[in-house]
């Protein structure tokens, strides 16, 4: 099932994105869970598997060298290492959201009015809210509000369940080299996929993945609980 349209508020673009900090003493359990040197299956969990991605050369070579830092972050990285990895997260994470909360151009593929019918390339927009629990999508005609705790898998377009569907027909093979797939939980009975073309392939759409991943089980750990006003 695609995508379903919904109705909600555009985040302000003139919000300062030095609110957004990722400062443990800020977001306590919620963000020390994330990246908690006890759980160190976050980081291949949230690492995407590099195979089929048409990578050559140096780039093969550095995905590899990446992809094995991913599969042994448990078991094999030594405690300099396991730090080393998780401050490159962090770095990575905290620089897609601050451009985020302020919105990044994209594209995504818009469902056709019939099931076998091609779907079509729009361009987009998307945004994190400063809370970090929701990625909203603007595009021509249409706003989705997507909750990070609603997303089952964001993968490489190319090990995407979809593939093969006629909607994604309109694809180039230059635009699958840059999309992504985000399955997430619509509330309609079946799981959705919107499929997002990153503005760059490569490491870009990586770190897209990755960043959403980490930002899931930040917002699935939940927030420190505030003392309500008198």
């Amino acid at each position: 099932m695609f995508a379903a349209c919904c109705a909600c508020e555009q985040p302000g673009k003139g919000e300062a994105v030095t609110q957004i900090s990722f400062d443990q003493h800020d977001h306590g359990k919620a963000y020390a869970s994330a990246f908690s040197e006890d759980e160190p299956e976050v980081l291949s969990s949230a690492t995407p598997r590099v195979e089929g991605t048409g990578a050559s050369g140096n780039d093969k070579r550095e995905d590899a060298s990446r992809n094995d830092v991913s599969q042994t972050s448990g078991a094999y990285l030594t405690q300099e290492e396991k730090q080393r990895e998780k401050d490159r997260l962090q770095m990575m994470v905290k620089a897609f959201a601050r451009a985020a909360v302020v919105g990044v151009k994209c594209h995504f593929v818009k469902e056709p009015d019939t099931l076998q019918g091609a779907g079509q390339v729009v361009e987009a927009t998307y945004y994190l809210t400063e809370s970090l629990k929701h990625m909203i999508i603007t595009g021509p005609d249409a706003t989705r509000n997507i909750p990070l705790t609603t997303i089952s898998d964001v993968v490489f377009f190319e090990e995407s369940k979809v593939t093969s569907n006629a909607c994604f027909r309109v694809l180039t093979r230059e635009e699958k080299s840059r999309a992504i797939d985000i399955e997430y939980d619509s509330g309609e009975g079946s799981m959705t996929h919107l499929v997002l073309l990153t503005n760059e392939g490569g490491e870009d759409r990586e770190n897209v993945i990755t960043s959403l991943k980490i930002l899931r089980l930040y917002s699935l750990a939940g927030t420190p609980k505030t003392t309500p006003r008198a």
